[in-house]
């Protein structure tokens, strides 16, 4: 069966023979009307060849325009599929995305649990170390009282004062003693002392 080009070709070949038949007038000729006259048999060949012509036009753009839409549909085609590719990857980066922020919080949940009983432990160890400061500040704080009630049982008050008189001159003490250099108590009497040079003298 033959293709439609090889009619195209056969039919371009019967409008050249049928053309041929025209050359006794030039073109020119033929066309303008106020200086020839064609006979009848000339007028209908030249309208078969317009129409003939105008068929081939027709044809040769309906199989344009039939490719141009097989060529759109192929592309269209391609398109359509290599959209449905990239949104399969686009899905699969997704899911790939969403099981990753699924896996980094369940990290950062662990983490942050850690660092919880992390925190709580030094908690618990800044409070102890705080009670600890507080019993000894507490203990020392009573054994400061404790010496100073001791120490008390000596103080001069309105009630002992009779007493304190009393034992004072009983027990007398002489504080008119000098130190040595080395600081030892020197309980000689002032007569029996060096003398010792003073400047300026």
């Amino acid at each position: 069966m033959p293709s439609a080009y090889s009619r195209v070709i056969r039919d371009i070949r019967y409008l050249l023979m049928a053309y041929r038949r025209l050359e006794r007038f030039p073109r020119f000729i033929l066309s303008c009307r106020t200086k020839t006259k064609q006979s009848a048999e000339d007028r209908i060949r030249l309208t078969e060849y317009r129409k003939k012509v105008t068929e081939l036009r027709k044809q040769f753009h309906g199989e344009w325009l039939a490719k141009e839409r097989q060529t759109q549909s192929a592309f269209s085609g391609k398109v359509a599929a290599a959209e449905r590719e990239v949104k399969k990857k686009e899905e699969a980066l997704f899911e790939a995305n969403r099981l990753e922020n699924e896996r980094m919080a369940k990290l950062r949940a662990e983490k942050l649990a850690v660092e919880a009983k992390k925190q709580a432990v030094l908690k618990e160890q800044r409070t102890e170390r705080h009670q600890n400061k507080v019993a000894r500040l507490e203990e020392l704080r009573q054994a400061v009282v404790e010496k100073q009630k001791e120490k008390a049982e000596d103080f001069i008050t309105m009630e002992n004062l009779d007493m304190k008189i009393a034992e004072a001159l009983d027990n007398p003490r002489d504080y008119n003693f000098a130190l040595s250099q080395t600081g030892e108590v020197l309980t000689k009497q002032a007569s029996e002392l060096p003398s010792l040079p003073v400047k300026g003298w």
